[in-house]
Protein backbone atom coordinates (compact mmCIF):
# COMPACT_ATOMS: atom_id res chain seq x y z
CA UNK A 1 0.00 0.00 0.00
CA UNK A 2 1.26 3.18 -0.83
CA UNK A 3 1.99 5.79 1.70
CA UNK A 4 0.65 9.04 0.55
CA UNK A 5 -3.09 7.14 0.49
CA UNK A 6 -2.97 6.21 3.58
CA UNK A 7 -4.71 8.87 6.24
CA UNK A 8 -7.15 8.25 9.83
CA UNK A 9 -10.06 6.31 8.47
CA UNK A 10 -8.88 4.60 5.59
CA UNK A 11 -10.01 0.95 5.24
CA UNK A 12 -7.17 -1.72 4.50
CA UNK A 13 -6.70 -5.22 4.90
CA UNK A 14 -3.70 -7.41 5.26
CA UNK A 15 -2.27 -8.65 2.11
CA UNK A 16 -2.96 -12.30 3.59
CA UNK A 17 -6.40 -11.84 4.17
CA UNK A 18 -8.61 -11.48 7.07
CA UNK A 19 -11.15 -8.55 8.06
CA UNK A 20 -11.27 -4.96 6.79
CA UNK A 21 -9.52 -2.76 9.30
CA UNK A 22 -10.12 1.33 9.84
CA UNK A 23 -6.56 2.74 10.50
CA UNK A 24 -6.50 5.20 13.85
CA UNK A 25 -3.12 5.87 13.88
CA UNK A 26 -0.80 7.10 11.05
CA UNK A 27 2.05 7.70 11.88
CA UNK A 28 2.00 5.45 14.75
CA UNK A 29 3.63 7.52 17.63
CA UNK A 30 5.39 5.38 19.91
CA UNK A 31 7.54 7.28 23.50
CA UNK A 32 6.86 10.58 20.89
CA UNK A 33 8.85 9.28 17.81
CA UNK A 34 6.44 9.25 14.54
CA UNK A 35 7.25 5.64 13.14
CA UNK A 36 6.16 6.16 9.12
CA UNK A 37 6.59 2.61 8.36
CA UNK A 38 3.14 1.56 10.85
CA UNK A 39 -0.35 2.29 11.32
CA UNK A 40 -2.42 1.47 14.05
CA UNK A 41 -5.48 -0.33 13.44
CA UNK A 42 -8.84 -1.22 14.89
CA UNK A 43 -11.69 -4.10 13.64
CA UNK A 44 -14.50 -6.17 14.86
CA UNK A 45 -14.51 -9.96 14.63
CA UNK A 46 -17.00 -12.25 13.96
CA UNK A 47 -18.33 -11.94 17.57
CA UNK A 48 -18.49 -8.09 17.89
CA UNK A 49 -15.11 -8.21 20.12
CA UNK A 50 -13.47 -4.88 19.09
CA UNK A 51 -9.56 -5.39 18.43
CA UNK A 52 -6.31 -2.82 18.11
CA UNK A 53 -3.23 -3.59 16.36
CA UNK A 54 -0.04 -2.06 15.09
CA UNK A 55 0.90 -3.09 11.51
CA UNK A 56 3.69 -2.21 8.93
CA UNK A 57 2.28 -0.63 5.82
CA UNK A 58 3.95 -3.54 3.39
CA UNK A 59 1.56 -5.64 4.84
CA UNK A 60 -1.28 -3.65 4.20
CA UNK A 61 -3.49 -3.18 0.96
CA UNK A 62 -6.57 -0.85 0.31
CA UNK A 63 -9.91 -2.01 1.44
CA UNK A 64 -11.74 0.48 0.29
CA UNK A 65 -15.17 -0.21 -2.03
CA UNK A 66 -15.40 2.53 -4.13
CA UNK A 67 -19.26 3.53 -5.04
CA UNK A 68 -18.44 3.52 -8.97
CA UNK A 69 -17.17 -0.18 -8.26
CA UNK A 70 -20.57 -1.07 -7.74
CA UNK A 71 -22.54 0.28 -11.03
CA UNK A 72 -22.12 -2.18 -14.05
CA UNK A 73 -20.10 -1.28 -16.40
CA UNK A 74 -22.08 -0.72 -19.93
CA UNK A 75 -20.57 -1.21 -23.39
CA UNK A 76 -20.27 1.73 -25.67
Amino acid sequence: MKKENLKVGAIVALKSGGPDMTVIEYPYMENGIPYMDKVKCTWFDKTDNLHEKVFLIANLEDASTNEYDLIPKCKP
